[in-house]
């Protein structure tokens, strides 16, 4: 998948997401994110630091999950 796409792909996960979350919080804990790689059945997002990776995983990872799930179809 090209750069662009998965830019995209992820920009349309965040807007799901912001559904349910406040701006601030998705401008201060999942924008910092970056795709990695979308395959048929995962997105893959970096986190900048380990903070931001735990922080996440511990509160939002549920939401990420079933926003990418909605947003690719699978």
């Amino acid at each position: 998948m090209d750069e662009n796409k998965l830019q995209e792909t992820w920009e349309r996960v965040l807007k799901k997401i912001q559904e349910s979350l406040t701006e601030e919080i998705v401008d201060r804990w999942l924008k910092p994110f970056q795709p990695v790689s979308l395959t048929d059945d995962k997105l893959v997002i970096g986190a900048p630091n380990g903070l931001y990776k735990e922080w996440v995983e511990d509160r939002y990872m549920r939401l990420i999950s079933d926003a990418a799930d909605e947003t690719i179809g699978k």
